[in-house]
């Protein structure tokens, strides 16, 4: 299950964790494990079990669990190849490659230095990158992910590659929005919720109608993406999953990767870069101007040639995808604290009116989302 130099990859059928993982790093790492710490990482709808670092003296590496289900009565993976939670896709990624139009554009994955085997799944040790990512990412830096994706993504627009044999995933985009069915959409009309301290403080009279609106409406807007030029997306770009180097791009977490419309990945940056205050809300109409421009300019690069405003509408409609951000946030604006992905407690109204801030920007997304498809007849 590799595709680089010297990775290893064995069946290891023991039961206990820490020996196996001493073993491994014997394996990989050519030393014992010094220091290990868990990673936070997605929990809803996946594979992935666990996520740590381990520490061997000089080297380190990142090891992912990523489960079968054989043994996991919470499993949130799936063994339909083209589902978006298909478990083994990372892993048949890391054995396939990055794909040629994606290695041409500078865009790469994380170095597999081994595979395991287990019982319950494999396990994946990857190398652990040192560039720049999360909150420390520039716009700059944003800017040329941007264009990079751009050139990777136009030869599938314009039918000049092949998408090959692999389990890509389908339909991913509605896929993420179903996950929160369970959300509890009610909330959106309920009027004791609308009531609350955290939710007045924060969330205006014109700005609630705007975002009931922008809920009512969330799958006519994702409905369009079926009608846009379609390609490959990784379906996770954000700001914690890329790396910037000066020479290329690395993205993290491909197992979502498959069929998707132009301009989703780069729309998922702009949508999914404020909610967790890794940038303040007040950078999103700069974020979204050069990301927006970096990847149609990716486009061009590669001899894309067409209507400017689908590349702009694939970008907007992915603001539907956190409609449920407004559910959420109503029927837990009561708890006593709240936090953002991966950290620990953070301000309950700094986090509020960042979100506010957000989901008034994202709703005008969709708002023009919709305007570009009555103009292109879609």
């Amino acid at each position: 299950m590799c595709h680089v130099q010297d990775c290893q990859t064995v069946t290891v059928n023991w039961a206990d964790d820490d020996e196996i993982l001493a073993y491994e790093a014997g394996e990989v790492l050519g030393g014992e494990i010094e220091q290990s710490h868990e990673l936070p990482h997605a929990t809803r709808n996946t594979p992935t079990s666990r996520v740590i670092r381990v520490h061997t003296g000089a080297r380190s590496a990142i090891v992912k669990f990523i489960s079968s289900g054989n043994s996991d009565h919470n499993w949130g993976g799936s063994r339909d190849r083209a589902a978006l939670h298909y478990w083994q896709r990372e892993a048949d990624f890391y054995e396939a490659g990055v794909p040629e139009p994606f290695a041409k554009a500078s865009v790469q994955a994380p170095r597999l230095l081994g595979a395991f085997q287990r019982p319950d799944g494999v396990v994946l040790w990857l190398e652990e990158l040192d560039g720049l990512s999360g909150g420390r990412l520039s716009i700059g830096d944003l800017e040329t992910a941007g264009r990079r994706l751009g050139q990777a993504q136009a030869p599938y627009a314009m039918g000049r590659v092949s998408e090959g044999a692999f389990p890509w995933s389908t339909n991913a985009l509605f896929a993420q929005l179903h996950a929160w069915d369970d959300v509890g959409w009610d909330a959106i009309y309920d009027e004791e919720l609308w009531k609350q301290p955290l939710i007045e403080r924060h969330f205006t009279a014109r700005l609630r109608d705007s975002l009931v609106q922008f809920a009512e409406h969330r799958w006519d807007v994702l409905d369009i993406s079926r009608s846009l030029p379609q390609t490959i997306c990784h379906h996770d770009v954000w700001l914690n999953n890329i790396f910037s180097f000066s020479d290329h791009t690395t993205l993290i977490d491909w197992a979502c990767v498959g069929h998707g419309h132009l301009g989703c990945d780069a729309g998922n940056i702009v949508t999914d870069a404020c909610g967790d205050l890794l940038q303040p809300s007040s950078l999103l109409p700069e974020i979204d101007g050069a990301v927006s421009s970096a990847y149609l300019g990716g486009l061009w690069d590669m001899g894309w040639k067409g209507d400017q405003r689908t590349v702009r509408l694939g970008i907007c409609l992915m603001a539907a995808k956190w409609s449920w951000l407004t559910p959420h946030l109503l029927r837990r604006a009561g708890l006593d604290s709240h936090a953002v992905y991966g950290g620990g407690p953070t301000d309950s109204d700094h986090l509020y009116g960042e979100r506010a801030a957000m989901l008034d920007y994202l709703a005008a997304m969709a708002d023009e989302a919709l305007q570009l498809a009555t103009e292109l007849g879609i």
